[in-house]
This record gives structure tokens, C-alpha cells and sequence, in this order.
């Protein structure tokens, strides 16, 4: 039950980001009389970046699953000989990759209506994703809430100091900056297709028959 709980909590802190991000996109696209206030969009986008580590943060949760084989090696060997054994390891294996998946698919869907509003430069970019790295690493490691950004925010600055102050730590942080960045380019990539696709049809759909 407490696992289960776990996984509840984790998947609905990262569904903070990619609501906000549609709320904001409405506004912005659909509101664009609401632009100039930014005393709306401010608070939002940054309470929006404070909870987007959630997103990606559950791409770690595979820790739990290797901490489960190198603790107990002997279901890695059962699964070998017993196809029950074979059965639940597998249906473990899929499920922290379904977990993982979710996570990945709220990073990207938090990002791209945000994205599509600024377009951001490529250094922007960088510093974006290693910022979104980092929060992890905060939340990983030093077992920070996106919340301590209010309530403790002396905290998160030095904690923050402390990991980019570390060679070892700016190399794996830059490492996972890039596995999330580049998911979020297939990602990119897919959607605009899709999106050039549906015009495409859309302006075939609205031309006349040609005549007989």
C-alpha cells in the first residue's frame, strides 16, 4: 500500500507541470488580450518550472527496480527456470518502463506549448534542461520538495551552490540535461509532423472537387 501511494503522489506532482503548461498556452493563444499581464503569467510559470523536475524525476525510479535484483539476485535466477518467476519479473521490468515512459511524456507535453510560445535560443535551451537536471538531482539526492523552493529557499540556493561546485556532480547533471533535452527533440519532432500532417489534410479537405 505504501508503495502504491508512492507512485500515486509521484505521478500526480508531475502532472502539475504539463496542466499548467496548457493553462498557460489557452491563455496565451486564445486570451490575446491577457498577454501584457504579467502579473498573471509570472506566478504561473514559476510555480510551472518549480514542479517540471517531478516530471522527469521518474525517470530514476528504475533505481528501485535494480536495488530489487541486486538486493535479492535470486529472482533473476528463478526467472531463468520458473516461468512464473519469468512472469513477474517481466511484468515488474514493463511496469517501471510504462512508470518511466510517464514520466517522459509530462516532461515533454509541461514543455512544448511553453516552448512554442517563447522560442527560446539554443543556449537558452541549455540552461533550461540543465536547470531541469539539476531539480532532480535536489530532489534525488538531497531529498528536497518542489516546496522547499518557498519554505526553504536558503536551502535549495546552497545545495544548489554545493552540486555545481562539484566536478563529478556537473558531468552527471549535464549527462542527464542531455537524455532529457533529447526526448524531448524526438518528441518535438513527432508533434510537429503530426501537426504538419493534420494542416496539410485540413487544406485538402477545403478545396473544391475538381470538375467532371
Amino acid at each position: 500500500m505504501e508503495v502504491i501511494q508512492h507512485i500515486e503522489w509521484n505521478l500526480l506532482l508531475a502532472l502539475v507541470a504539463p496542466v499548467l503548461s496548457l493553462v498557460i498556452g489557452y491563455g496565451w493563444w486564445r486570451k490575446p488580450a491577457l498577454r501584457q499581464k504579467i502579473w498573471i503569467w509570472l506566478p504561473l510559470l514559476v510555480v510551472w518550472l518549480c514542479f517540471l523536475p517531478n516530471t522527469c524525476y521518474l525517470l530514476t525510479e528504475w533505481r528501485h527496480f535494480l536495488e530489487t535484483i541486486t538486493a535479492d539476485p535470486a529472482t533473476v535466477r528463478a526467472a531463468a527456470h520458473d516461468k512464473d518467476a519469468l512472469l513477474r519479473f517481466l511484468a515488474q521490468a514493463t511496469f517501471y518502463f510504462c512508470y518511466s515512459a510517464a514520466g517522459l511524456l509530462t516532461f515533454s507535453m509541461a514543455i512544448w506549448p511553453i516552448d512554442r510560445i517563447f522560442r527560446p535560443a539554443i543556449w537558452q535551451k541549455l540552461v533550461f534542461f540543465l536547470l531541469c537536471a539539476l531539480g532532480v538531482y535536489l530532489g534525488l539526492i538531497r531529498r528536497l520538495n518542489t516546496w522547499d523552493v518557498l519554505y526553504h529557499p536558503k536551502t535549495v540556493l546552497r545545495e544548489s551552490i554545493s552540486a555545481v561546485s562539484h566536478p563529478t556532480l556537473i558531468l552527471l547533471t549535464a549527462a542527464f540535461a542531455g537524455v532529457i533535452w533529447f526526448n524531448y527533440w524526438i518528441f518535438e519532432v513527432f508533434i510537429d509532423g503530426l501537426l504538419i500532417r493534420l494542416r496539410r489534410s485540413r487544406r485538402m479537405r477545403r478545396q473544391p472537387a475538381p470538375m467532371a
